[in-house]
């Protein structure tokens, strides 16, 4: 509604005696300054030409209210955008998917000896597809059927990624100078990969019995 015609029928009203709402408007909205106290004293005592002054200062109020009702729309509005921005900054990120879990078993190869690395019977969850991946010689192993292998590097994490890496990257055919702690990573004749620690070497020379603890992951 035009602010101009408000303040007119009001002051009119209230000029001509009229009560209620538009009455306590004019007195709430000119009692705000010193020259509306002067306007509405002027209005009671029904001065000549005071309906003019009156007039123009309830305007000029219920025009600040306007531009007042709409800053603090805006404030609200941009207080809501700040806070939905801020909920989405705030907001934790999705779990990243745990690492790929690795089964785990133990395998005992003596000198000469091959084993088959995909999976049962020392695992849970592998299977065998009767294809040798590694065959041990004197502080050695020999990739067979096909296998890549490759050693780890003393004091790289034996998993997954690593070893991937480690395996797809090698020729090697033979490593050699094994002791206990070093880590064969195997690319498998089934594709699998596993981490292969020589936990321990018993004997010597061609006497000699190998546990090696391994971690496969049957789909890498």
């Amino acid at each position: 509604m035009d602010v101009d015609a408000l303040a007119s029928r009001a002051v009119a009203a209230y000029r001509h005696g009229g009560g209620g709402s538009q009455a306590r408007l004019v007195e709430r909205k000119l009692g705000r300054s010193r020259a509306g106290v002067r306007a509405l004293q002027a209005l009671r005592d029904g001065a000549q030409g005071s309906q003019g002054p009156a007039r123009d200062i309830l305007a000029d109020e219920l025009a600040r209210d306007r531009v007042r009702r709409l800053a603090a729309v805006g404030v609200m509005v941009l207080c809501a955008a700040a806070g939905w921005g801020g909920y989405k900054l705030a907001r934790p990120l999705p779990p990243a998917p745990p690492p790929a879990v690795a089964d785990r078993g133990t395998l005992v190869l003596n000198y000469g000896t091959s084993g088959d690395v995909d999976g049962s019977p020392i695992f849970r969850y592998g299977f065998a597809d009767n294809v040798p991946d590694i065959t041990m010689a004197t502080d050695s192993v020999i990739a067979t059927g096909g296998a890549r292998i490759a050693r780890l590097e003393p004091g790289t994490p034996a998993r997954l990624g690593p070893c991937k890496e480690a395996a797809d990257a090698s020729d090697a055919l033979r490593i050699d100078g094994l002791k206990p702690g070093d880590v064969v990573c195997v690319r498998t004749s089934a594709a699998a990969v596993a981490a292969v620690t020589i936990s321990n070497i018993a004997g010597g020379g061609t006497n000699q019995i190998y546990q090696l603890d391994i971690a496969y992951w049957s789909s890498p």
